[in-house]
């Protein structure tokens, strides 16, 4: 069951690279709508999809999905939110129809969140797995007395190899000549009187023999969480070395991200380092350490974001520098509100042959002949009454020309990224 916890991590990370870069105006929205229901200081989490695969064929290696994924931010406001899509595991077929669907209540007694991943018709590895419906489905819940977590899954019409089956939680089956599934995998619950978690995953397949050795699918994957804080405020971080989208390679498309870190909605610390990365169209660089931290108080709360890196050389050595680092900071207090700040350091570095200041200016604007330009030191973030976030990327490059070699038009790079936020709800 640790491949699966690592497998929903990464999903996780991955999902936050597309969070890091929306407004927060519409993270303030929130807070103040779940304000106006109930101030009953808990943080719901869940996350939800249909199938999600990692394909090996002979020497390649090519991720599908996930397909309708959904997630709960750190202040999304309560009511019901869905998601559809047809079920699609590439090179290894597979047939279905899935809905994701989360609800999160709030009273003034008490928070709880519902996540289920619906799936009807589903045909996997030419008819081997069959069900006519699966309802992979979790509740949390918190209350002043405690939080608990339950798994509701129920299967109708599963079969396997012909043979109807009703799992209960962990029914590991041998695929003969194939590997082996876990069927109603569960993870948890987790419970204690101030959090609560589960996973589940209806079907998890691990293929390890034959030409598609080392693949694994996750059917109807739901997890769901609930943490109880003492404020009603929220506080995260999240940072990473580098990340590129946009890549012209033949089977992925984008790059890292390279030593990620991240806490989630209630604080915690955390730390990733690496020997660095060594792509031949982006660049390399040397040690990269990246490290999150976040604390909720009886006052307020406070969370820093940081990363730096070594040795760094980009693009053919058209940026480069000894060392950068990048750190992002918020604050948010009771009595006084948000505030945030944000830094970069640089030593020895250069863009394009000119030098760079050790503390470049924010927002700097370099042009890279042939290829696009380069934000230096680029911060963009909020404060207000109901809290702040921060958000720093050291360097934000943009391929806007065509025909640069192992890039699409349009790709991106970013290398040094740091964010934290602190906001009340």
């Amino acid at each position: 069951m640790k491949r699966i916890r690592v497998l929903s991590v990464t999903l996780v990370v991955l999902l936050s690279l597309s969070i890091a870069t929306v407004s927060t105006a519409s993270a303030a929205s929130a807070s103040r709508d779940i304000l106006a229901a109930s101030s009953f200081p808990s943080v719901p989490t869940g996350y939800a999809y249909g199938d999600y695969a990692s394909i090996v064929t002979l020497l390649n290696k090519s991720i599908v999905g996930p397909t309708a994924p959904l997630a709960l931010g750190c202040t999304t406001p309560t009511g019901t939110i869905t998601n559809s899509s047809n079920i699609s595991l590439g090179s290894l077929g597979g047939s279905g129809r899935v809905q994701t669907t989360i609800t999160n209540s709030r009273t003034a007694t008490s928070a709880s969140v519902q996540v289920s991943s619906d799936i009807q018709n589903l045909t996997l590895l030419g008819g081997l797995i069959k069900a006519d419906k699966i309802h992979t489905s979790v509740s949390s819940t918190a209350t002043a007395a405690g939080a608990t977590s339950v798994n509701n899954s129920t299967f109708t019409g599963l079969s396997l190899a012909g043979l109807p089956l009703n799992p209960g939680p962990n029914t590991r089956r041998d695929l003969l000549g194939l590997g082996y599934v876990i069927l109603n995998e569960q993870i948890g619950p987790k419970n204690g009187l101030n959090a609560t978690s589960i996973s589940v995953n209806a079907i998890d397949l691990h293929i390890t023999l034959g030409s598609n050795a080392g693949s694994q699918v996750v059917i109807g994957h739901v997890n769901s969480g609930e943490n109880r804080t003492v404020l009603p405020v929220v506080a995260t971080a999240y940072a990473y070395g580098a990340y590129a989208s946009g890549l012209a390679g033949p089977v992925s498309t984008t790059f890292g991200p390279v030593s990620p870190s991240k806490i989630g909605c209630t604080g915690g610390s955390n730390q990733n380092s690496t020997n660095g990365f060594t792509s031949p169209v982006i660049g390399s660089s040397g040690s990269i350490t990246s490290s999150t931290f976040g604390q909720i108080t009886s006052t307020g709360a406070t969370a820093t974001g940081q990363t730096t890196i070594s040795s760094l050389g980009l693009l053919s050595l058209l940026i480069t520098a000894d060392n950068v680092t990048v750190v992002a900071h918020v604050d948010w207090k009771s009595t006084s509100g948000g505030s945030r700040s944000a830094s970069m350091t640089v030593t020895n570095g250069k863009v394009a042959g000119s030098p760079l200041p050790g503390s470049p200016l924010p927002n700097q604007r370099r042009d890279l002949p042939g290829i696009g330009y380069v934000i230096v030191n680029e911060q963009y973030g909020s404060n207000n009454a109901s809290g702040a976030t921060e958000n720093i990327i050291a360097f934000d490059i943009h391929i806007t020309q065509s025909n640069v070699p192992g890039f699409s038009q349009g790709a991106r790079i970013i290398v040094g990224f740091a964010s934290a936020s602190a906001i009340s709800y």
